[in-house]
């Protein structure tokens, strides 16, 4: 097999994988992606998003893909959030998506 079509083969075994991840994705969509929108949708001001090591990496590209759509976000890293800044926000809090890894604030906690 020539290298063009072991790339094409690895390609296509990629594609299919991710394909694959999206449908069941898809499929386990429930009533937290929902409450999720519902929250974004309802914020009167920005979205923070937050997260701690790899989900703050997520929640970064999150951050900048809902701003670059329209929707007024920030990232802010969890342990910036605990030292103060928080305080530069409003009462009440935005709309605060918090990813797996966060360090816990009572200002980061759901109303």
């Amino acid at each position: 097999m020539d290298k063009a079509q072991t790339f094409l083969d690895t390609a296509r075994r990629v594609i299919r994988t991710e394909a694959n991840g999206l449908m069941q994705l898809a499929d386990n969509l429930g009533g937290e992606f929902a409450q999720a929108v519902e929250l974004m949708l309802g914020a009167r001001g920005r979205v923070i998003v937050s997260g701690m090591g790899k989900s703050g990496h997520v929640a970064r590209k999150i951050a900048a893909t809902l701003a670059s759509t329209g929707t007024p976000a920030q990232f802010v890293h969890p342990a910036e959030a605990s030292h103060g800044d928080l305080g530069t926000w409003p009462l009440p809090c935005p709309a605060r998506p918090r990813l797996a890894g966060l360090a816990w604030c009572p200002r980061l906690q759901p109303r």
